[in-house]
């Protein structure tokens, strides 16, 4: 069905670089950046390459300069002091294999899907302030 609208799930990538390049606060050119959570508690922060975007109202977009990039990664980064899994960077792609942006959280249980025809992308993930049970919310 989801290939009938247009839409594919997308595939995922374990990066290194993408991990030093939110854990210093590197801006990409061309991308907007969107987290989920709350200034205080983020749970994710995806950048995707333009014209990509998000149109679900629980990821929030936010302009990307280093200030507040550093705000949302050390808002993730609480969890971990907390002894949960580190954040890790993944780099995200369409069916077809193509680049369209980067992820970064310590929730490694997410898809992507893809609709090439109008460049929004939708991300499901694992849910821990729902469940409250990875957070120990």
């Amino acid at each position: 069905m989801l290939l009938a609208m247009g839409c594919a799930v997308g595939g995922r990538k374990l990066s290194r670089e993408v991990t030093r390049t939110f854990e210093s606060y590197q801006i990409l050119p061309d991308h907007r950046y969107y987290h989920i959570g709350f200034d205080t508690r983020t749970y994710a922060i995806v950048a995707l390459k333009e014209p990509y975007h998000i149109t679900s109202k629980l990821w929030l977009k936010f302009e990307a300069n280093p200030e507040t990039l550093k705000k949302r990664v050390d808002a993730l980064d609480i969890f971990y002091e907390r002894g949960f899994e580190r954040a890790l960077g993944y780099y995200l792609s369409d069916e077809a294999g193509s680049y369209i942006g980067v992820w970064y959280s310590s929730i490694s249980i997410f898809s992507v899907i893809a609709n090439n025809a109008n460049h929004t992308v939708v991300i499901t993930m694992d849910r821990p302030w729902v469940t409250g049970d990875r957070f120990g919310l």
